[in-house]
């Protein structure tokens, strides 16, 4: 018997890049991370049962959950160290929530969700603040990831295999390299550069095709129990438990 957790954030080429980025150690340490989910609301009225913390849980819960599982996956695991909730004027929606993480791994994630745009402005995007430079990432199913960093011509190779087919534009060049200092530490580079990842640019079919792949993952592993599955019910519970803990600290 399992349980299939609905994830489908992990299952996807540019979270794939992104994971690769990180832990190829490149850009040094992850220090701040932000996601701004601005959803539309335009077929949420506001007697949809989504409003119904009794029915959905709340935003955190409904749908945050996804969030807090792929930072997680990127950052390592995480504690709620502060979180607040909105509501609409006037009425008892709560169509604002926003919390922060901190990640084994040192870095602290702030989310942000909000349910209160038009569906042609329906947003989301991601930023990641490192060492040596900037990953962003755009799409709340991901669709494309922008690298800026500086680096050596070693680290240039290393974030271009990352990234297979990536764009590469070099910003600028130091001949010979040059020593820089950050964090107390110093570092030599070469250039600056940006890294451009789009792998399939429809919305629609990216995410029908981290559906496939869920899928036939939970169903490899149902004909063989050896099988490593990307996502286990412990993401779940692990996701659900941030939920919890946000959507508990903010009613304080």
């Amino acid at each position: 018997l399992i349980v299939p957790v609905n994830f489908v954030l992990r299952h996807n080429a540019v979270t794939d890049a992104v994971k690769a980025v990180i832990d190829s150690g490149v850009l040094g340490q992850v220090l701040s991370a932000r996601l701004t989910n601005c959803a539309g609301d335009s077929k949420l009225g506001p007697g949809h049962w989504f409003w119904d913390k009794g029915l959905s849980g709340g935003i955190f819960i409904e749908h945050g959950v996804h969030f807090f599982d792929l930072y997680s996956y990127w950052l390592g695991e995480g504690q709620v160290i502060s979180a607040n909730t909105e509501l609409r004027e006037g009425t008892t929606q709560e169509d604002r929530v926003m919390c922060e993480i901190r990640h084994e791994s040192g870095a602290i994630a702030s989310h942000y969700h909000g349910f209160d745009q038009v569906w042609l402005m329906d947003r989301t995007d991601h930023r990641m603040v490192c060492e040596l430079g900037d990953i962003r990432v755009e799409g709340w199913i991901p669709l494309t990831v922008q690298v800026d960093a500086v680096v050596d011509d070693e680290g240039a190779a290393a974030l271009s295999a990352c990234m297979s087919g990536c764009d590469v534009e070099s910003i600028e060049q130091y001949d010979g390299g040059v020593e820089v200092m950050g964090r107390g530490a110093v570092r030599k580079v070469t250039s600056k550069i940006r890294l451009s990842f789009t792998p399939e640019a429809d919305k629609q079919s990216v995410y029908a095709e981290s559906v496939k792949r869920l899928l036939a993952d939970q169903i490899a592993f149902i004909r063989d129990a050896g099988h490593a599955r990307r996502i286990t019910e412990a993401n779940g519970r692990e996701a659900l438990a941030l939920a919890q803990g946000a959507a508990e600290l903010a009613e304080r």
